[in-house]
């Protein structure tokens, strides 16, 4: 039998309730709390279920492992077996362990990984290859900053190469000219071969 209550109630002790029996609040009973004897709801219809405090705890049944950890103003923190997974801080997102996604998107085209078609484009939302770069100047693959293979790329109306550079400074590369379209091989800075639009060879 429905009963209205005006005021407070006070429980000196224990609220029992069966399986299935609710706790509703709200005038469309938007938010209710039961147990069905398997499992434990709280069950919101409402526009926002919104929960205010300083420092979230959330914990196994015996409060031994934790399994999520939000501080106000501070880090929220992600655990797998007890064990730190992900981490935020005023710095950013520290991942601790391996990350398997179907996709990356790094500041809208700066690196994209395609998952669905094994791809990965820098400066493309969209590579067609399976890697493809496109604007910029390049891929430059260095060690000890000046020993390097770089592929320059200066458009279509200039010269692209590959360039090969040592620790002393002194480079090698073949290039193709666009604008007089030829093949040039040099060593050393200094060209040594050439195919040219005729498919003429020069060498020296």
């Amino acid at each position: 039998v429905p009963v209205d209550i005006v005021g407070e109630v006070k429980i000196s002790s224990h609220l029992n309730m069966p399986d299935n029996a609710k706790a509703k609040f709200g005038t469309g009973s938007d938010l209710q709390i039961y147990h069905d004897g398997t499992n434990s709801f709280i069950k919101d219809t409402a526009t926002n279920l919104v929960l205010n405090t300083d420092s979230l705890l959330v914990s196994n049944a015996a409060n031994t492992e934790n399994i999520i950890v939000a501080q106000g103003n501070g880090a929220v923190t992600l655990y797998h077996d007890n064990a730190v997974k992900l981490a935020t801080s005023s710095a950013g997102v520290s991942v601790t362990g391996t990350v398997t996604a179907d996709g990356l998107t790094v500041d809208t085209t700066t690196l994209v990984v395609d998952a669905s078609n094994n791809r990965v484009g820098i400066r493309t939302s969209s590579p067609s290859s399976a890697l493809e770069t496109v604007g910029g100047d390049g891929i430059t693959i260095s060690n000890s900053g000046d020993t390097f293979l770089q592929l320059k790329t200066t458009g279509t109306t200039a010269t692209n190469y590959i360039e090969f550079k040592d620790s002393g400074g002194s480079a090698g590369n073949i290039s193709y000219n666009h604008t007089d379209n030829y093949l040039a091989t040099k060593v050393n800075g200094s060209e040594r071969m050439r195919i040219d639009s005729s498919g003429n060879v020069g060498i020296g």
